[in-house]
């Protein structure tokens, strides 16, 4: 098998696209936020190499549209440009060693951009998160049990995981919108989640927070935890748009760039 690189970079797509990736299957969607007439600052890739083995990655630009957009790009495209190269590296060493090229390569702009970063190296079943950001990795099974959930890099993301702040009360917080760690910054980290055995019917979930922003976790899990996939991923996506552009909605809605990656291992 050929090594095979997917990329949607400033794009808008018109509907989730299907692709047959990693051991298995995934939906990928991307879209700029509603009435918005600048560009998408998400992007996300899928990748795999002639063993089979891949990473599923999305990145969310921030700093305005110039910088967000860019940074997300220098994210994925040196992460595509590594995995390329080193073909017989493994997978936690090419995101890493992309991670601090692009950090620096952002830096260097010297614009203020930045972008958060959420990855999924797969090899054979078996799954290892990274993320940089507020960017969300979720593992489910079909039941709704959690396996896997990071924990974003955000004032509100820490308080909702230290207890002192209720979800619900988080999509309308005043510091939602801040995040505390980001590619593009000197002071940088990287989460390095758990090795998870994968099995056939658990889904993997990275999104934006144009998703998490949008949805409640409950909600997420209870669309994609089962059926189709690409069933699953259109549920996904009608659901965020019904509430980014319903005002009235409780919790509350936040218009922004929706990108998501659902995938199952075959």
């Amino acid at each position: 098998m050929p090594l095979e690189i997917h990329r949607y970079i400033e794009d808008n797509l018109e509907k989730p696209a299907e692709l047959e990736i990693a051991h298995g299957y995934a939906v990928v969607y991307t879209h700029c936020a509603p009435y918005k007439d600048n560009a998408n600052e998400d992007a996300v890739s899928a990748m795999e190499r002639d063993d089979g083995d891949g990473i599923l990655a999305l990145a969310d630009g921030v700093g305005g549209e110039r910088a967000g957009s860019l940074a997300s790009k220098i994210m994925l495209e040196t992460l595509a440009d590594n995995f390329k190269a080193n073909p017989g590296q493994d997978l936690q060493g090419i995101v890493l060693n992309s991670v601090d090229l692009a950090n620096q390569s952002i830096l260097n702009q010297g614009i203020g951009a930045a972008t958060t970063l959420a990855a999924v190296g797969i090899h054979e079943g078996v799954i290892r998160p990274y993320h940089v950001g507020d960017s969300d990795i979720l593992l489910v099974g079909q039941r709704g049990k959690v396996k896997f959930q990071s924990i974003p890099h955000s004032p509100t993301g820490y308080a909702i995981e230290a207890g002192i702040l209720h979800e619900d009360d988080a999509t309308g917080h005043e510091d939602r919108h801040y995040v505390s760690n980001v590619v593009g910054s000197a002071e940088m980290r990287i989460d390095i989640g758990p090795i998870l055995k994968m099995s056939k019917r658990d889904r993997l979930l990275i999104m934006s927070d144009g998703v998490s922003d949008n949805l409640l976790n409950q909600e997420i899990i209870d669309l994609v935890r089962s059926g189709p996939l690409k069933k699953a991923a259109e549920l996904l996506l009608a659901a965020c748009r019904r509430r980014m552009e319903d005002e009235s909605s409780d919790p509350p809605g936040k218009p922004d760039d929706l990108s998501f990656i659902l995938y199952q291992r075959d």
